[in-house]
């Protein structure tokens, strides 16, 4: 049993070194992924199947109780064995043969086989339960993606609202223009355009949001509307790099326990070619005894007996040897990840920082985009520049906008990515 104990003692330890979860600052994200973790289906699904592993453990460890069981016969028998002594006819054995019993079998000892049973059935909960933990925290990730592309869309869509707002107020200024000949018609209608286009985009925005909520409604359980308020909180900071990166990773959390897992049940393969020693005892009533064969009597046995494998062609050494390309595989993988988070996290920063650079440059065009239309606010009613001018400036500045809100988000969903990859628990 010492290398089964010497892999729950590993088991253990894996668990041991399983990390905290992300702290989350932001209340309404670590309440709705509270909601997911709880209501997702597919994780309910994963749960319920989870309990199997519970009731396989019960039912290994009914090896350790006797099997019971009634037998009963009744067998016509033709010819019977007899002989003639002094003209009397003598029979061996009657006609109609009965037999009735109750019969017990009980192992006495097995040699660790339903011990070693039970150890691989655990390692597999774990490794059941470590698959639901990644499950969880995929979902995890999902709704903090939903939920930063709501929190986006409500700034785009407050940009797009201010956008309308301006524009109308332009179009009531060029119709006074018109009125008094300053302005054509064709003025007012390039403005009418631009204020139809621009509430088609709100309605682009407005449906892209409700399919968020949508998405985050399939993963709480509740629809979400008007419960999210505008926030600035920011629970992931960028990871630019992961010394030992297999330390929090839930991906290699759950390679791990497969390797455990494996382990057990390499160490669990001479167990399944130890001897069986049993016992069994039966009793009952049958006929067929002499002198009187057609009259029932009580009768027992009781037995011990040892069931051993002598000769197994090789299969022992073949399936230890199956299984440990199996163990060297899973090593291998934790490896694969290892080099495949670091690549990932390198080609995330990269992208982290261009788009950093680029939000700079975007604060700045967002400032002199909006000097820019106060100046042309003033030249318009001063009669310099057309209403076409004027609005291809303010154009500009809901351009600059968008683009800058845009930027934050793709920024703020990095940062995310890198916790992602490194495999963080963050529910």
């Amino acid at each position: 049993m010492k290398p089964i104990l010497y892999s729950v003692l590993l088991l253990i330890a894996l668990k041991a070194t399983a990390q905290d979860s992300l702290v989350l600052k932001d209340d309404q994200l670590k309440k709705l992924i509270a909601q997911s973790v709880a209501n997702y289906p597919k994780i309910k699904e994963l749960e319920i199947q989870l309990k199997a592993n519970d009731v396989q453990d019960e039912l290994i460890r009914t090896n350790y109780k006797p099997n019971i069981s009634g037998d009963g016969s009744v067998a016509l028998m033709a010819p019977v064995p007899s002989f003639n002594l002094n003209g009397n006819k003598l029979q061996f054995a009657p006609y109609d043969n009965y037999n009735f019993g109750v019969s017990l079998r009980q192992v006495i000892a097995d040699f660790g086989k339903t011990r070693s049973q039970l150890m691989i059935s655990q390692a597999n909960k774990q490794l059941q339960s470590s698959a639901i933990d990644l499950s969880r925290n995929a979902v995890a990730y999902q709704t903090a993606q939903s939920y930063y592309a709501i929190l986006f869309l409500n700034k785009a869509i407050q940009v797009q609202q201010d956008q309308i707002k301006v524009l109308q107020e332009n179009e009531k200024l060029i119709e006074v223009k018109r009125k008094n000949g300053d302005a054509l018609e064709y003025d007012l209608l390039t403005t009418q355009v631009r204020i139809a286009n621009a509430q088609n985009s709100l309605k682009d925005l407005g449906s892209q949001q409700e399919q968020q909520y949508i998405v985050l409604k399939l993963l709480t359980g509740s629809d979400q509307h008007g419960a999210l308020q505008p926030t600035d909180n920011n629970d992931f900071d960028l990871i630019q790099q992961a010394d030992n990166v297999l330390a929090k990773s839930l991906e290699a959390e759950q390679i791990n326990q497969q390797l455990n897992l494996l382990q057990v049940q390499n160490a669990s393969i001479k167990y399944n070619y130890k001897p069986s020693v049993f016992g069994s005892l039966s009793g009952g009533i049958k006929n067929g005894y002499q002198p009187i064969i057609t009259q029932w009597r009580p009768n027992a046995m009781a037995s011990v007996g040892i069931s051993v494998p002598i000769y197994s062609g090789g299969r022992q050494k073949l399936q230890a040897k199956l299984n440990q390309v199996s163990i060297d595989a899973a090593k291998q993988s934790l490896n694969t990840l290892e080099k495949n988070i670091t690549k990932e996290l390198e080609r995330v920063n990269e992208h982290f920082h261009t788009l950093e650079a680029k939000s700079t440059n975007q604060d700045i065009l967002v400032s002199q985009a909006e000097r820019a239309y106060q100046l042309a606010q003033v030249r318009f009613k001063e009669g310099l520049i057309t209403s076409v001018e004027l609005i291809t400036t303010q154009n500009a500045v809901e351009s600059a906008k968008l683009q800058q809100v845009q930027l934050k988000y793709e920024m703020q969903l990095d940062r995310m990515e890198t916790h992602k990859i490194a495999g963080h628990k963050i529910w």
